[in-house]
């Protein structure tokens, strides 16, 4: 959430995404008023209100939400802990920010911006994979088997979205069948090593 409104995403705009129907790039949208007492119709960003006359609360609520996006680690926390929570960090990162949108990047291509972001997000999850191969964090050797499928089932779902995003011929196969397959092959080996840690 606090990602979301340091980049003003769509649900903190005060006016319906003129970029929705929109015929033209960028859009034309009529005036909400007179000039003297409303913003211009495509100035909503970073702003709680259209009206020049009314207080703005938008820097408030973007002090707060830098505040709370600032990461922090207790010490003694092992690395692979710290590796994990930026993993999570940078993944929230890449969806919030870049997305049409929000303000950072409403001018952007709407269809070329997502293949961007699904390829940072797959880069990010085969990085993150590996680090979880070399470091083996857990003494349990199951424990390190459930977070290497967990690891892995990110990866197949980061590359299923990236051909779905790509417009491959026979995407549907990958976005219904090998995505729930997928899943229902993280549960069944989470459940196995579960039932196997709990016999020892």
């Amino acid at each position: 959430m606090a990602v979301h409104v340091l980049v003003w995403s769509q649900d903190l705009w005060v006016v319906p995404n003129p970029y929705a129907n929109a015929t033209s790039f960028p859009p034309d949208v009529p005036p909400l008023g007179p000039s003297s007492e409303y913003r211009d119709a495509m100035d909503f960003c970073w702003t709680t209100t259209m009206k020049r006359n009314q207080v703005n609360y938008a820097p408030i609520v973007i002090v707060l939400a830098a505040i709370v996006t600032g990461p922090g680690f207790r010490r003694g926390w092992g690395t692979y802990e710290s590796t994990y929570l930026f993993a999570k960090l940078s993944t929230l990162f890449i969806i919030a920010v870049i997305n049409p949108e929000n303000c950072f990047f409403r001018s952007m291509s709407s269809s070329r911006l997502p293949i961007v972001r699904q390829v940072l997000l797959l880069l990010c999850t085969v990085g993150f994979f590996v680090a979880q191969c070399v470091l083996g964090p857990f003494l349990d050797p199951v424990n390190n088997a459930s977070e290497w499928t967990s690891r892995l089932n990110y990866l197949s779902t980061s590359t299923v979205a990236l051909i779905v995003v790509l417009d491959v011929p026979a995407k549907n196969i990958f976005n219904t069948y090998v995505l729930y397959t997928s899943v229902a092959r993280k549960i069944y080996i989470i459940r196995k090593l579960t039932k196997r840690n709990l016999n020892l």
